[in-house]
């Protein structure tokens, strides 16, 4: 076995094993996985790699950013915009800590020479890219809007409908008019609330769909800031004052952002905490006065690829929506804004840029592009619906798919038989404010030709006939685990072992006390030797729960690797 660095940690969990005996390899059960997977061929690599990734976030201080990383672009474009791409599955799932910072060293497959990094948290871009030079990655923002070839006619150029503007705009559509005397009051727990509020990819609570503008109960002043802004698109976001009763042709539309952009990068978008002061129409004077009087209404409007970087000029683009549901296009399914406010008084709008009756349908999320609204003075503005806050702590799960040597995970017998021995393993970790409070193993183990049909077959069924898929992302020869990798060792309380074996449709449950998966394994694969030599396999799962948990950077630093559980020791015995 290789030689590893033991980690002692005083730590109690539960764990529960399962083991399951197949038949042959052809007759399979059900499959946990039942699809392809797209990074498949990119992953199976006969080679690992270290690499230490340099993630930063600019975010407030003690936010914490939950993010995936992908070997591939884990999007795919259609008429209708970006979504996720069916199946992908991240190689990293982790989180940055209270300074937006992620420096860990991570093992990954040796043919990933690039990576993708994705992130569903308000305030942060959506996509970061590197490429992994020297051991060492630096993902960088990525401007969303260059992964499609926006199409300009003169239908979406036109300017020929009642607008004005602000002010100027650069190049790249950000304002000149930025007022750099107004700053973010946005707190952490706010930011995460809005994104629990108008999570991505589901559709957004109706709750918060009820107001159709913002009502100015008191003369003020009035600023927008961007929270987000990961759409596919070059938006422009423009508001009105209206009265109860106006149509739509009635209203005179002031454009507040030539383009709904947040970047880091230069000029070509706004910052977090940047704010731009909206300014009312009068209708009598037919000027823009720096404050909107008590009993104003103001509705927002997005126009969807509005924004033409080839003329730097706003036009209606290809839809409009507006926060008056009843004059967007859709018949029924009508509304593209989410209005509401925090617990701490900060209001809050959110805009779909989907239609909701396209062909291929809208997630209806309404966190496309998110801004705060807020006023001097604070009480001037007000809605009736309210957030509530996210107290739960913040979580992420990752997963990591192995397969080895047996030999490498165990002590086993130099022996023909025990060395041709390969694992496949599917290991999740759960990670809580950063630290680790249980993990879960899915072990495969099969002779070498076995695990070679199994790792290369894709899911097929043949009547009632599954084949097991197993995913590749790290493979591992015998040579490579002399490396000497880092791994973990830490203490059990009140462990239990429950082992399922089924053979010929019968199923037996043995208990046994073991005092290690090690342990269990050996015993598993003695019981099964002579099925194991007929090319089937033995399936174990261990599932267990920290009472107390592990430091997320100690744990990966001393598990570099998966499997994790024939590394977690019961010392307390």
């Amino acid at each position: 076995m290789r030689q590893r660095h033991i980690f002692q940690s005083l730590l109690g969990t539960m764990a529960w094993v399962s083991l399951l005996f197949s038949c042959s390899s052809e007759e399979m059960g059900k499959n946990e996985d039942e699809g392809q997977y797209p990074s498949a061929i990119v992953l199976s690599q006969e080679n690992e790699q270290t690499v230490t990734f340099n993630v930063g976030y600019d975010v407030v201080n003690g936010y914490k950013v939950i993010f995936d990383v992908y070997a591939e672009n884990p999007y795919t474009l259609t008429p209708e915009g970006l979504f996720k791409k069916e199946g992908i599955k991240p190689i990293v799932s982790a989180m940055t800590d209270e300074n937006g910072r992620y420096d860990i060293t991570r093992i990954l497959p040796g043919g990933v020479k690039e990576v993708y990094v994705t992130s569903d948290c308000v305030g942060v871009p959506a996509l970061l890219h590197g490429i992994i030079a020297a051991g060492t990655v630096t993902p960088t923002e990525v401007d969303l809007t260059t992964l499609i070839n926006q199409k300009e006619n003169a239908e979406t150029r036109a300017v020929d409908f009642p607008i004005l503007y602000l002010g100027d705009w650069n190049y790249w559509g950000r304002p000149n008019y930025v007022d750099k005397n107004k700053s973010c009051n946005i707190s952490k727990e706010e930011l995460k609330s809005i994104t629990s509020a108008l999570p991505e990819w589901r559709s957004v609570n109706k709750d918060y769909c009820t107001a159709q503008g913002i009502h100015v109960e008191k003369e003020a002043e009035v600023w927008i800031s961007l929270l987000n802004a990961k759409s596919l698109f070059n938006n422009a976001l423009g508001y009105y004052c209206y009265k109860d009763g106006m149509s739509k042709d009635e209203i005179t539309e002031v454009i507040a952002l030539p383009r709904t952009d947040m970047s880091s990068l230069l000029n070509t978008g706004l910052k977090s905490g940047e704010y731009v002061k909206l300014k009312y129409y009068n209708s009598e004077t037919k000027k823009l006065e720096d404050k909107f009087p008590a009993g104003t209404n103001i509705g927002w409007v997005l126009h969807r690829s509005g924004y033409h970087a080839l003329t730097s000029t706003v036009g209606k683009g290809t839809y409009q929506f507006y926060s008056n549901s009843a004059w967007n296009p859709e018949k029924t399914k009508n509304n593209h804004t989410a209005i509401f406010s925090t617990k701490e008084g900060n209001l809050i709008v959110g805009f779909e840029d989907v239609p909701n009756e396209s062909i291929l349908g809208s997630d209806n999320d309404c966190n496309d592009v998110i801004f705060h609204v807020s006023a001097e003075p604070a009480d001037a503005i007000s809605t009736t619906v309210e957030i509530p806050s996210d107290e739960t702590k913040e979580q992420v799960e990752e997963e990591v798919d192995v397969v080895q040597p047996l030999s490498c995970i165990i002590d086993v017998p130099a022996l023909p038989f025990w060395l041709d021995l390969q694992v496949a393993s599917k290991s999740r970790m759960t990670v809580v404010d950063e630290i680790v409070t249980g993990i879960e193993d899915v072990f495969y183990i099969a002779n070498s030709s076995a695990m070679a049909d199994m790792v290369t077959r894709t899911f097929e069924t043949s009547g009632f006939t599954r084949k097991v898929v197993v995913r590749t992302t790290v493979k591992l020869s015998r040579a490579e685990k002399e490396k000497g990798r880092t791994v973990v060792r830490t203490t059990v309380k009140d462990t239990s072992w429950e082992v399922e074996a089924q053979q010929d449709s019968r199923a037996i449950v043995v208990l046994g006390d073991y005092d290690s998966v090690q342990e269990l394994i050996l015993a598993a694969v003695r019981d099964h030797a002579d099925e194991l030599r007929a090319g089937k396999y033995i399936k174990v799962v261990v599932t267990m729960d920290f009472e107390e948990g592990v430091p997320y950077e100690q744990f990966v630093n001393s598990i570099n690797l998966p499997p994790y559980s024939p590394f977690i020791e019961n010392t307390s015995k």
